[in-house]
């Protein structure tokens, strides 16, 4: 069985820290192939970017034929909609993996993403999409760049988390960014809080669905 993890943006360097962990969950007859789309930008911020993004996602899963699931592994989810109406393969999203996993750790959650302030809005319309206002209990951002992001030091992060934790009353924190990949298990740790950075929560659901669907 092949799984097909996709980096909708270009970035060698995300896809890379993609890769690493997600080479972590291979075995038991499952393979996993991690690629970027080289069309598209090196990070998906604008809704331009989301946009040409979703169609790179589409084209390579129609280009690819050896897998039995895919991971869309982008927090907009790009092109997901689209994929599931033209695929007949189970295809998951980053972002929906992750409230999925979340709400298994307590009723509300928070996420700690890249960016400003000024970003905080399509997080919410978002949430609107998926019904799930009721169970976020705040946005954080670092400030800081896609690819920036990799960079971006434990104790920034951690103190976003425990603002999270302490002042929002979370029950999990979620890490939207894939640039952040690896990272959960450590500062969930740390923190003592669920930590999400959707790279394995999408590899389980991915599997979860091939496996269902093939019965």
């Amino acid at each position: 069985m092949n799984l097909l993890f996709i980096n909708p943006n270009s970035s060698e360097a995300i896809t890379k820290a993609i890769e690493q962990e997600a080479n972590c969950y291979q075995g038991a007859g499952w393979t996993i192939d991690v690629k970027r789309c080289e069309k598209s930008p090196s990070a998906i911020a604008m809704p331009y970017d989301d946009l040409a993004a979703g169609i790179n996602v589409i084209e390579l899963l129609q280009a690819e034929s050896n897998y039995d699931a895919a991971v869309i592994g982008c927090f907009g989810d790009p092109g997901l909609a689209a994929a599931r109406s033209m695929i007949s393969k189970p295809v998951v999203g980053l972002f929906e993996s992750c409230l999925y996993f979340a709400k298994l750790n307590g009723i509300r959650y928070s996420i700690v993403t890249t960016g400003d302030w000024g970003e905080i809005s399509p997080w919410h319309s978002m949430l609107r999409a998926y019904g799930e206002t009721d169970n976020l209990s705040s946005v954080h951002c670092l400030n800081a760049s896609v690819e920036s992001a990799l960079d971006e030091p434990d104790e920034k992060i951690l103190k976003e988390i425990e603002s999270a934790r302490k002042d929002h009353g979370a029950d999990a924190v979620i890490l939207a960014c894939s640039a952040f990949a690896g990272r959960a298990k450590k500062l969930g740790k740390i923190a003592k809080i669920p930590v999400i950075d959707g790279i394995k929560e999408s590899i389980y659901l991915a599997k979860m669905l091939s496996e269902y669907c093939g019965r």
